[in-house]
């Protein structure tokens, strides 16, 4: 008796502790309505066991919804973050979102969403994965990010965001990811983003960002991925690049940069793909190049570069993709790059 007396009691805790707020669920029924969830893919296939059905209790069954502790943790309407298999989302995202204050995740990827981030999304400081990239979103990004103290990742690529990054932004010192390339962004790089040491991901290309390569981003010695192409960005490359011995991808083509390749570029042994292309940058290749031994794709077309082939790339037998068309350069390939002739 004592023990079904304990597990029924059990079970009415966890019926009790399980049930989202009120306010929680009208705020995804806001989401719902404001998104056209009717016509979501998800909703409209064979399979009803994944429908939101606003008729019971919200519960982890609801496509893309992960329910922990009697709040909402989780949103992710792709799941495979696959941009031919989203879920059909159209509209608005609501001011109600701000009510789902236990979100950790929000992840709305290659959907079809207009308007703005309402400013209540901000208020969400349990957020550590913000991905609303692939829309059609637009506005600015509000100062009102220092608030997301905890964001570990955010991707708004691929967008109609415009307007300058606030300085705030840089104030999130756990983020570790950082996507906003091809959007309609401008003005100069807050110089403060070389403080977010905890970056490892950087991809700023395809906006309209204009001023220059500061040496600081050599603070950034987590950086994996740094690409700043197609942009307006002027200057040299500063020698300080060579202090991101962590970087695996460095792309800064289509820019307005002059100057010569640095030579300290050679330090990063752990980079695989190096593209600069579509510049000013004139002078040789440099033969430290031949230390970056993990290299397999090196783009330096459309430049001013002269000189000859340093013989050091011969050690570069990782290469699969080798281009330096369109320079000033004699000399013959290295026999491990012949065959990329």
């Amino acid at each position: 008796m004592r023990l079904f007396l304990f597990l029924f009691l059990l079970l009415i805790t966890n019926l009790i502790f399980s049930q989202v707020t009120p306010a929680e669920k009208a705020a995804l029924l806001a989401f719902y309505n404001a998104t056209d969830g009717p016509n979501w893919f998800s909703e409209t296939d064979a399979d009803p066991t994944n429908d939101w059905d606003f008729s019971g209790n919200v519960t982890n069954d609801w496509f893309g919804l992960t329910v922990s502790g009697g709040n909402v943790v989780s949103i992710n309407m792709n799941p495979t973050r696959n941009t031919n298999n989203p879920n059909n989302l159209t509209g608005v995202i609501p001011p109600e979102i701000g009510d789902l204050s236990s979100l950790r995740t929000l992840s709305l990827f290659a959907e079809n969403l207009t308007g703005t981030i309402p400013l209540t999304l901000y208020d969400i400081t349990s957020l550590i994965t913000l991905d609303l990239a692939g829309n059609n979103l637009s506005g600015t990004i509000a100062p009102e990010i220092q608030q997301l103290t905890n964001l570990v990742s955010l991707y708004l690529q691929s967008n109609n965001f415009s307007g300058e990054i606030p300085v705030e932004l840089t104030t999130l010192n756990l983020l570790q990811v950082l996507e906003i390339y091809s959007n309609n962004f401008s003005g100069e790089v807050p110089i403060e983003i070389t403080n977010m040491i905890n970056l490892r991901v950087l991809t700023l290309s395809y906006n309209q960002f204009t001023g220059y390569l500061y040496p600081e981003y050599g603070n950034l010695i987590n950086l994996n991925k740094f690409h700043f192409v197609g942009n307006s960005i002027s200057g040299i490359i500063p020698s300080e690049f060579g202090n991101l011995v962590n970087l695996r991808s460095l792309w800064l083509g289509n820019n307005d940069l002059n100057g010569e390749l640095p030579t300290s570029l050679g330090n990063l042994a752990n980079l695989q793909a190096l593209n600069i292309f579509g510049t000013d940058i004139s002078g040789p290749i440099p033969t430290e190049f031949g230390n970056l031994i993990n290299l397999n794709s090196l783009m330096l077309t459309n430049n001013n570069l002269s000189g000859v082939i340093p013989t050091s790339l011969g050690n570069l037998v990782q290469m699969n993709n080798f281009n330096i068309s369109g320079n000033q350069i004699s000399g013959e390939l290295p026999a491990s790059l012949g065959a990329m002739e």
